[in-house]
């Protein structure tokens, strides 16, 4: 939850310097969440029926590549992907982290 928090607050002045308007901005912030909505329960589906310690690897491995792709982003479709993906990341972590 740390990781969020810090790049929550910036994520908006990131998305204006790449031209994006306020609606943009607030899809992206609404990203990350509508990934977690849809991959939470096939992720703890998955991790019921498989190892748990695999899925939040796998999850945590995800979470961590995709937060460096961040500084590749080149226009807003770009950033809003990297969201997304974060997003699933996430959904592999936190319910069965829970």
């Amino acid at each position: 939850m740390l990781g969020l928090g810090i790049i929550s607050p910036i994520m908006p002045l990131y998305a204006s310097d790449l031209g994006a308007n306020l609606v943009q901005i607030g899809l992206l912030s609404s990203a990350w969440s509508i990934s977690r909505l849809i991959f939470t329960a096939p992720a703890g589906r998955y991790s019921d029926r498989g190892s748990k310690k695999r899925v939040i690897m796998a999850g945590l491995l995800v979470y961590a590549v995709i937060s460096f792709l961040y500084v590749l982003a080149w226009d807003f479709t770009s950033l809003i992907s990297i969201r997304f993906l974060h997003g699933l990341g996430s959904a592999m972590t936190m319910p069965i982290a829970m």
